[in-house]
C-alpha cells in the first residue's frame, strides 16, 4: 500500500524557495540514511540482522505496509514446539562403586549357637547364604621405625681378623633419620598438595613427633640432588 503524497505549497520568493529546497534536501539526507540502515538490519548480512533470513526475491520494503495495521516480519512474538528426550534419573541416590582394587578387612558377624538351632524341629540350620555389605574408612597416617638389626660376627680364635656385618641399606639421605616414605610425604605435600612446612610442623607433633621446619627445608634440598639426576635421566630417555 503505497502512501497519499503529502502537499507541498512552493513559495513565490526566491530566497524562501532555495531555503525550501535546503531544507527538503537535507530531510531527503537523513530519511536516505534511515532507510538504508533498516535495509541493513533487515536484509543484511545474518551477523546484523534483527529478523529471521529472507529469501532473495522478498528483499523489498514496500510488503511491510501491505496490510495496515500488519506487524514487521521479525519483531513480531514467534512461538515454536520443541521436543526434547529426557532422561529417566536412576532409582537410589548414585552412590559410586568402591574401587576393587582396596586392601578388604573381612568382619563376619554370626548369629549365636542357639540361632543355629531350628526351634521348631530343633534340627541344625544350615548356611544357605550369607549378606555383604561394605563401608569405606579411612586409617590416619602411621608414623613407624624401622629398626635395622645388624648381627656382628666375629672369630673367637682370630680376634684380630675383624668383625664381619650386613652393610646398611642405600637410603635417600646418608646417616639421615627420615626414611623415604616419609621424605616423599613431605615433598608431596609442599609441592602437589600446596601445605606449608610449619603446618606438616603442626600435624607432626599431634603425634608427639617433632619436626622442625628448617630440618624439613634441608631434606628437601638434599632431595633435590638426586632428584635432577632422576631428572635429567628421564629426559635423556624420553629425548
Amino acid at each position: 500500500m503505497r502512501l497519499p503524497p503529502i502537499p507541498l505549497e512552493i513559495p513565490a520568493d526566491p530566497a524562501e524557495k532555495d531555503a525550501l529546497l535546503l531544507k527538503q534536501n537535507e530531510r531527503i539526507q537523513h530519511l536516505t540514511q534511515q532507510l538504508d540502515y533498516f535495509k541493513r538490519m533487515i536484509f543484511g548480512q545474518k551477523r546484523e540482522r534483527v529478523v529471521p533470513d529472507v529469501p532473495e526475491e522478498q528483499m523489498s520494503l514496500e510488503g511491510l505496509f501491505d496490510v495496515a495495521g500488519a506487524k514487521i516480519p521479525g519483531f513480531a512474538e514467534s512461538k515454536e514446539t520443541i521436543t526434547y528426550d529426557r532422561r529417566k534419573p536412576k532409582k537410589g541416590h548414585g552412590r559410586k562403586p568402591i574401587p576393587d582394587d582396596l586392601h578388604r578387612e573381612e568382619i563376619v558377624l554370626d548369629v549365636s549357637d542357639a540361632e543355629k538351632v531350628c526351634s521348631c524341629c530343633g534340627s541344625e540350620k544350615k548356611r544357605i547364604g550369607e549378606d555383604v555389605s561394605e563401608e569405606l574408612e579411612y586409617k590416619p597416617a602411621v608414623f613407624y621405625v624401622n629398626k635395622f638389626i645388624r648381627p656382628k660376627y666375629a672369630c673367637p680364635k682370630c680376634p684380630d681378623n675383624g668383625i664381619s656385618t650386613a652393610a646398611m641399606p642405600e637410603r635417600p639421605i646418608d646417616k639421615g633419620i627420615a626414611g623415604p616414605g616419609l621424605l616423599s610425604y613431605i615433598i608431596v605435600s609442599k609441592y602437589v598438595d600446596h601445605l606449608p612446612l610449619y603446618r606438616l610442623e603442626q600435624m607432626f607433633k599431634r603425634y608427639q613427633i617433632h619436626i622442625n621446619r628448617s630440618t624439613m627445608a634441608g631434606w628437601i634440598a638434599q632431595l633435590c640432588l638426586s632428584l635432577d639426576s632422576i631428572y635429567r635421566e628421564m629426559k635423556r630417555q624420553l629425548l
